[in-house]
């Protein structure tokens, strides 16, 4: 049985957060599922992100599989390096990792305002 990390989508529309789940990777999106290891709230600024880090740890060592999306939320937290430092045979406490912050994006302009302010300065 292969398991495998993901999200499990919970809200309602347009108001959607997520629970990272460990699940057999044959199971549906919202299937079933072995263990809740953290909860992750994208629509808050900045995203709040909750994680149970002995326990992904854990399941990573039993080779457990990170979607691509959870495992960015697993290497901005420092847990992949954990990992690595774990298989290398060191101490993961030692290791120095801290939350990377998510970066504040800017409002970008549509392609109409950027042409009427182009027009406007020429």
């Amino acid at each position: 049985m292969a398991t495998i990390f993901r999200l499990q989508r919970g809200g309602r529309k347009n108001r959607s957060y997520f629970r990272i789940m460990v699940a057999d990777s044959a199971q549906k999106r919202d299937g079933r599922f072995l263990e809740e290891v953290g909860t992750y709230d994208p629509l808050s600024t900045p995203a709040k992100i909750q994680l149970k880090e002995t326990a992904i740890l854990e399941w990573l060592s039993k080779g457990a599989q990170p979607s691509d999306t959870v495992k960015s939320i697993f290497r901005r937290h420092g847990l992949i390096v954990k990992h690595q430092a774990i298989l290398e045979g060191k101490d993961p406490a030692a290791v120095g990792t801290s939350v990377i912050p998510e970066k504040a994006k800017k409002p970008m302009p549509s392609k109409k305002a950027q042409a009427k302010a182009a027009a406007g300065a020429g």
